[in-house]
């Protein structure tokens, strides 16, 4: 039996990158759903740049659903016209108390 340090994490490098691929694609479908205006740096959102999701998130929560923006602003969330540390906070205590998601 070989054991080759270089090969595990090659291989396991190889996995890493098609599950990031594979979600990835997830997320273009839906913002497909979503009708997300905007081109989207696959590249970018791959290495984790917040300034590429929130965006995103953004679109989502406050301009797709009518329905769904209004019961975040009806709940008491301030989600609008906040810079990026605001907006964050506030999308985690949503995801806390109302979706009663811990992430």
């Amino acid at each position: 039996f070989s054991f080759s340090y270089s090969s595990l994490a090659g291989s396991t490098c190889r996995q890493g990158m098609q599950d990031i691929n594979q979600h990835f694609e997830q997320l273009r479908r839906l913002l497909v759903k979503l009708e997300y205006p905007h081109p989207v740096d696959k590249d970018r959102i791959c290495d984790g740049v917040t300034t590429e999701l929130l965006p995103l998130l953004h679109h989502g929560l406050l301009s797709y659903s009518k329905l769904l923006a209004t019961f975040i602003s009806d709940a008491g969330y301030s989600l609008y016209r906040q810079n990026d540390l605001k907006f964050t906070e506030g999308i985690y205590k949503l995801l806390r108390k109302e979706f009663k998601h811990n992430p």
